[in-house]
């Protein structure tokens, strides 16, 4: 979710640009966004189609080399940072359970899927602090749920005190006040491969991956102005006095003579270019869709039209992003009568 699109950032494979994780009351999104790749200015972007959902986000690409003569470099999709997981569910439903793809994301260069290359980095402190934990044997994937034999955690319980001591002051270890050691820090991962794109011909690059969203047993609604949450929530998902009052009409049964409670699911998707390309996008379309016709969805991008409650869709040409796009869905669950 989320979400993937970040745009072409020069990038190494060595190199983890780190993503935010946006709050949440109940848990935590993590902002993704599409590929990244290395500056060519002899690539132009002739379309992007991005369909933003909180099950899935899809993201098809026509780049155009524009040169007499075949152009590589490296393309990634760096995942969100995922910091340690503290309980038994793991606290998001990480979908390939150990797997470093926990987005399960996938892409098709011209139809033909892409085998990949994946490198993993543990940071702490803002530092890199791999080659320590690989030499004591301790899983770097921090997001595994305790319970996973697999898991960090059961990796530095084998460790002695000494050892704990020094992980500790480098940030990598905390202990809760039961003497009990857990991860301190949080795992950055990035899948790439080398692209050529052919002299005078177009390329086509299809993505896809499940986002992490926030989730809340609530929605930021409410119709008292001194709310200040849903005051903040109308701001940033550009959500009207007519959105507000349509959710509650529907809520409180005048709409189909169904009661219904609100839930909400946010997502991030890092929209923002960075130009490493030759030019806009000649051809922008975007379709942001909740899950169910009664669903709510929202979000402030120009352009931005509203085609149903559950629908927003735009499309725009020489199209330039300025900023990332947050997205908030608001779920509507029938009472049982």
């Amino acid at each position: 979710m989320m979400v993937s699109a970040l745009r072409f950032l020069v990038v190494l494979a060595a190199v983890m640009p780190p993503f935010t994780a946006v709050a949440n009351d109940t848990s935590a999104q993590m902002a993704a966004g599409g590929l990244v790749f290395g500056k060519q200015l002899g690539i132009s972007m002739q379309s992007e189609d991005l369909y933003i959902s909180p099950d899935i986000v899809r993201v098809r690409y026509v780049f155009h080399n524009k040169t007499d003569k075949d152009l590589e470099t490296i393309v990634a999709f760096p995942l969100p940072e995922a910091a340690p997981s503290s309980d038994t569910g793991g606290g998001h439903n990480f979908y390939d359970g150990v797997s470093a793809n926990f987005l399960n994301f996938k892409t098709r260069v011209d139809g033909q899927p892409v085998v990949t290359q994946v490198e993993q980095k543990a940071l702490a402190l803002g530092l890199d602090r791999t080659e320590i934990l690989k030499k004591y044997h301790v899983p770097i994937e921090s997001y595994i749920p305790p319970t996973d034999q697999r898991s960090a955690y059961h990796g530095l319980s084998r460790l002695t005190e000494a050892q704990w001591d020094e992980l500790a002051a480098l940030g990598l270890l905390k202990i809760d006040s039961q003497g009990h050691p857990s991860p301190g820090w949080t795992v950055a991962t990035v899948f790439y491969w080398n692209q050529v794109f052919p002299a005078g011909k177009d390329t086509v690059i299809e993505h896809e991956y499940q986002p992490l969203t926030g989730s809340s047993f609530d929605a930021p609604i409410s119709r008292k102005p001194e709310d200040e949450y849903a005051a903040r929530a109308m701001v940033r998902y550009c959500i009207s006095g007519e959105d507000t009052k349509a959710i509650y009409e529907l809520h409180e049964g005048k709409v189909d003579g169904k009661a219904y409670t609100a839930f909400s699911e946010e997502l991030g998707y890092i929209l923002k270019t960075a130009a490493n390309w030759s030019g806009p996008i000649n051809n922008f379309h975007l379709v942001i869709e909740a899950r169910e016709p009664v669903d709510f969805a929202f979000a402030c991008l120009p352009g931005l039209e509203r085609k149903s409650q559950s629908r927003l869709e735009m499309s725009q040409d020489h199209f330039w992003a300025f900023s990332d796009l947050d997205v908030l869905f608001v779920i509507s669950k029938p009472l049982d009568n």
